[in-house]
């Protein structure tokens, strides 16, 4: 009990920093899951032929684009290459448009990766 009394404050510090860190993980898996469900949404859409708020969904996924991780834009990337033609590009298609959207923001990080990769490697 004496230690408990002689350590209160440190003890009451350690426990709301502790909280803070929870939330704080807390919210950066639910920003995470927030843009998997906004681009799984806008598939769903597109593919129900709601072009209206497909189009709302595609102009927030592409407003979100410049802040997003790069493993973000990976998986973003692996999703849609199943859903798109390869051989037959549409200039017309949401998904298409966003596709080519994230594959020009990876090509345009493509150089500070390599920096950093070779860095890393200890090549420079």
């Amino acid at each position: 009990m004496r230690f408990l009394n002689r350590h209160r404050f440190f003890l009451i510090f350690l426990g709301v920093l502790v909280f803070c860190d929870v939330l704080v993980v807390r919210q950066f898996l639910v920003n995470q899951w927030a843009h998997a469900n906004l681009r799984e949404d806008f598939i769903l859409l597109n593919g129900q032929n709601r072009p209206r708020t497909a189009e709302r969904l595609y102009q927030q996924l592409i407003q979100e684009l410049p802040g997003l991780p790069v493993h973000v834009l990976l998986e973003d990337d692996q999703r849609l290459t199943w859903l798109v033609d390869q051989t037959h590009p549409s200039s017309d298609d949401l998904v298409w448009k966003y596709h080519i959207s994230v594959q020009n923001e990876l090509q345009r990080r493509l150089p500070q990766r390599m920096r950093r990769a070779l860095k890393r490697a200890g090549s420079e």
